[in-house]
């Protein structure tokens, strides 16, 4: 207890014996307060314990939670200013089936580089700029994905949308280029995806014709109606689009040259031969494509090297750097086949499912006879499932016998160029279910495979190998 020392003048306190007395009261109440203290921690000492091992408890379970983490964005990203982790989208980029996702506006390269079409200065900022973020990853998990739609899809193309609209409030599209990429990417994107809504493809390329009407004093003006050009072309061919930009239109296309042309005859065209219904126009576009199959035979040596070319012709695969042109002959030829695919789809019960596997097969050689680096696996895909799609409905009517040297080419060429399992099934499940009896005995070797389909369309140099293989199969399985 305190002790209380009276005085009857301050100065008494001054005194040595009341100080002394003073001093000893403070040390007794001070070792007293340490025992106190001491005997109080004993008694709380085994819950002091419990207490500590809860907190090593959640510390390791902390430390667990941080061990099974993704990858911190703080190393790639130490300032958080981009919209969302880098390292997820280039993970994305690395998986195998993304190399098919931005053809023809982007390319990933072997080492997971993204390649736009002489925009290296997008290339550099592709991570940073959220238009370009969200337009890469939406691709890259709709390809993942085998185009079917997904939560992630969805969601990044959900986000994409969104920074489109605000950068129509906020910047001008006329110096906007990271914009138009964006856009193109979105596009096909969505022309790409299963059961697609053909109107919201033909909206937003509405909507890029008018970025590049904005854009055409821009350096990369050409770039983009080259994209343009190419992106209304696929969409057209996959989804039925109505086309906006003509290589009849200098002003669309520049001057897309004419296809080349060989001095040398022909032999009999195999398409004539089968009775069917063709535009008049096809049959200048066959002699075109077969005159291009030519040149590539005799400049890789698979043709008659007597033949006289008579004009200088760069093929796609010699223009990787540049990508897709729009001013070569393959481009021209496309372009010819899908106009006259739109004519025979609105007149479909006029021609038949026939002329439209044609038109197909006929775009599918062009592409096939050089893509080079940007090949990718999307275009001749679609080209092959439509083929097969309409000899299987040619064949559930009534098709002329004298179709068959047709009927064979289709299926050795969707069978033949085709880099799926399933499509080269597919081919071979039609020749066994429907016209193995009629060819038995026809074609007992490979050579005589070819004679037929040299009277239609054929390149040595670019089929030979790959429709061989095909038949090579057929043949075993008989």
């Amino acid at each position: 207890m305190f002790e209380f020392i009276t005085s009857s003048h301050p100065d008494d306190c001054k005194s040595e014996a009341i100080q002394k007395r003073i001093r000893e009261h403070a040390i007794q109440k001070g070792l007293k307060a340490k025992k106190e203290k001491l005997a109080h921690e004993q008694e709380k000492e085994p819950e002091s314990i419990n207490v500590a091992g809860r907190l090593n408890q959640v510390q390791i379970r902390a430390n667990h939670t941080l061990l099974r983490a993704p990858y911190s964005v703080s190393p790639v990203d130490p300032f958080q200013s981009l919209c969302e982790r880098p390292d997820k989208l280039a993970a994305l980029l690395r998986h195998p089936l993304v190399y098919r996702a931005g053809e023809p506006v982007f390319k990933i390269t072997d080492d997971s580089k993204i390649h736009f079409q002489g925009m290296e200065v997008l290339e550099r900022g592709a991570l940073a700029d959220p238009l370009l973020f969200y337009a890469l990853s939406f691709a890259a998990t709709l390809a993942i994905n085998n185009d079917h739609r997904s939560a992630d899809s969805l969601r990044y193309r959900g986000l994409l949308l969104r920074e489109l609209h605000t950068t129509i409030l906020k910047r001008p599209l006329r110096s906007n280029v990271s914009f138009a990429v964006a856009l193109l990417v979105l596009i096909g994107s969505e022309y790409r995806t299963e059961n697609t809504d053909r109107r919201a493809v033909e909206w937003h390329l509405r909507g890029m014709h008018a970025v590049v009407a904005a854009n055409t004093t821009s350096p990369k003006s050409h770039l983009l109606q080259r994209a343009l050009f190419w992106q209304d072309l696929i969409s057209c061919l996959a989804v039925n689009t109505p086309r906006l930009l003509s290589h009849m239109t200098p002003s669309d296309c520049r001057h897309l040259s004419s296809a080349p042309r060989i001095a040398k005859p022909f032999l009999e065209c195999g398409f004539r031969a089968s009775g069917l219904k063709f535009a008049s126009g096809f049959w200048i576009i066959v002699e075109d494509i077969r005159n291009l199959c030519r040149i590539v035979d005799t400049q890789l040596n698979f043709g008659d090297s007597s033949a006289s070319l008579g004009c200088d012709v760069r093929l796609l695969a010699e223009l990787d750097d540049e990508g897709y042109p729009i001013d070569n002959a393959q481009a021209n030829i496309e372009s010819r086949v899908v106009d006259l695919l739109t004519e025979a789809r609105q007149k479909s019960e006029f021609y038949g499912a026939l002329y439209q596997a044609c038109l197909y097969a006929a775009y599918l050689c062009t592409y096939k006879v050089s893509a080079g680096l940007w090949e990718g696996q999307f275009v001749p895909e679609i080209c092959a499932s439509r083929i097969l799609d309409h000899v299987a409905q040619a064949v559930r009517s009534e098709v002329p016998m004298f179709s068959t040297n047709l009927l064979v080419w289709l299926l050795f060429i969707s069978g033949g160029l085709t880099e799926r399992h399933e499509t080269r099934s597919r081919a071979l499940a039609l020749f066994k279910q429907s016209y193995l009896g009629h060819l038995e005995g026809l074609f007992q070797t490979w050579n005589d495979v070819t004679a037929v389909l040299e009277t239609l369309i054929w390149c040595r140099a670019a089929m030979d190998r790959k429709v061989s293989r095909m038949w090579a199969q057929l043949s075993a399985e008989n």
